[in-house]
């Protein structure tokens, strides 16, 4: 039988199967850019030291976006 697709509940801390499978600590699904391409997001303060962000998505022209940032939590 085909199961129905549903996205996995990651757990914002250290015990959960994001964290422990691919070290995930925080999952923002969508995050809209403003005009400038400028957006923010936040971090839960539970995590010190550096952190990898994977940004991907499409352009408002249908362009692929993918960059990878590595940032300093402290």
């Amino acid at each position: 039988k085909i199961k129905p697709f549903t996205n996995t509940t990651y757990v914002n801390d250290y015990r959960g199967s994001g964290f422990n499978n691919y070290g995930l600590i925080h999952w923002i699904p969508t995050t809209i850019s403003d005009e400038n391409g400028k957006f923010s997001f936040s971090i839960p303060q539970a995590y010190k030291g550096e952190a990898k962000l994977i940004i991907e998505g499409l352009s408002t022209e249908g362009k692929i976006i993918s960059q990878i940032i590595t940032i300093n939590l402290q």
